[in-house]
């Protein structure tokens, strides 16, 4: 069966369904990942046909309008996906997806990319609703977009249903454009999250329970390649001293920001003594040249491979840098900037696994430095290694493949 999978958003969109589309493979698929140009080679060292979208969540990012909404609220962030000046790029970005879906035989979409529903609507075709985070509704926890600050339980379910009406009313002016740009002017569009058919989540059940008819198997996780070392020097760094503290924050922060965030964590590390591995990302953190000999720098680094070897996790609470975290079974310190970040830090307190969140706004050489202390605690060490275990046990990419062959097929 020929499946084409679309996906839109960050690398924390793209790597889960690289991992999917691999799985699908194994399992006797033959499929084409439609994603941002950026993700080629990326696709390419793993073997999956790959078909290039307009539009690119790093590129956005780097708009000052979006950057500043990062910490902003959650709703105005979404908003701005339909922004007059990033909706062109988006309507092409939806033919992008259409060209990628000729001659396949199933569409599997993120639910940034509702022209897979439609379009396989149109070709009379299956469809699967594949999302990298939790979106359905439950009464035990909040929508990761309302998770901070605290609201009673009674309107968890409603923090969700705000959630998918909001995401949709993000996406959908791009996609109306469209259709209309394409002589479908009257076809009738659905939120696909709330719409009928099939849905599955990446994530795994040990950190958010399944959601009635959403079932989530696991993390969808790419296994490390096996040509991918560590960055030079970093495998000898690794076996001189004790295990470090890792320090990235991607994408987030820039400029002035990153300056003052870079000397809060340097003040941490001074008052901690730990040895430390500084990810600088696209600008996140800025290390002064007169490192120490227990910090070293690098640009970017696999998590996968690296943070099994550190003592703690100092990171912006993106969704894949946390399970890579959950995964790893290593404590974390999370620093939220905005949008879902400060849901994952309240989730990793609330799983014992890491001290309550800091916001990027409050951080402080005191505060991180004695986050960094809670996170070697007995406790949080012994609940972030039990938690490791568990979803190390899983199989969330191979069974969720399992489970759209068996709905497609």
């Amino acid at each position: 069966m020929r499946i084409a999978l679309l996906t839109a958003g960050s690398r924390g969109d793209l790597q889960p369904f690289l991992a999917l589309a691999a799985a699908l493979e194994a399992q006797g698929a033959i499929c084409t990942l439609a994603a941002p140009a950026e993700f080629a080679a990326l696709a390419a060292s793993r073997g999956v046909a790959f078909h290039p979208t307009r539009a690119s969540a790093s590129e956005l990012m780097k708009s000052g309008e979006l950057s500043a909404a990062r910490t902003d609220t959650p709703l105005r962030a979404l908003s701005l996906l339909s922004d007059p000046r990033f909706l062109e790029r988006l309507i092409g970005m939806q033919e992008d997806f259409a060209a990628a879906c000729e001659g396949a035989e199933a569409i599997v979409y993120h639910p940034g990319a509702a022209v897979g529903r439609t379009l396989a609507r149109e070709r009379g075709i299956p469809s699967v609703l594949a999302s990298p985070f939790p979106f359905a509704a439950t009464k035990d926890h909040p929508s990761l977009l309302f998770a901070a600050p605290r609201l009673p339980r009674f309107l968890n379910r409603t923090t969700h249903r705000l959630f998918r009406e909001a995401f949709w009313m993000a996406t959908k002016p791009s996609l109306k454009r469209y259709l209309e740009r394409t002589g479908r002017k009257g076809m009738r569009l659905e939120n696909p999250m709330r719409a009928e058919g099939p849905k599955l989540v990446s994530c795994s059940p040990r950190v958010f329970p399944s959601a009635p008819g959403v079932p989530s198997f696991g993390y969808w996780f790419l296994e490390p390649a096996a040509d991918a070392p560590l960055p030079a020097g970093l495998d000898a760094f690794l076996r001189e001293g004790p295990p470090p503290v890792y320090v990235g924050f991607g994408s987030m922060g820039n400029g002035a920001e990153a300056q003052w965030i870079t000397g809060a964590v340097m003040g941490a590390l001074q008052r901690t003594g730990d040895r430390a591995i500084l990810a600088t990302g696209s600008g996140g953190l800025v290390p002064p040249a007169d490192l120490p000999d227990r910090i070293r720098v690098v640009g970017s680094v696999d998590h996968d491979r690296l943070f099994p070897h550190c003592a703690a996790i100092v990171h912006h609470g993106g969704a894949g840098t946390t399970a890579e975290g959950f995964r790893a079974g290593v404590p974390m310190v999370l620093v939220p900037h905005g949008n879902d970040q400060p849901g994952w830090g309240r989730r990793v307190h609330e799983l014992g696994t890491g001290p309550a969140p800091i916001p990027a706004r409050a951080l402080t050489a005191e505060r991180l430095a004695a986050a960094l202390e809670e996170a070697r605690s007995p406790g949080v060490v012994a609940a972030a290694r039990a938690l490791g275990e568990g979803i190390r046990s899983e199989h969330g990419a191979r069974d969720a493949a399992a489970w759209i062959l068996e709905r497609i097929g």
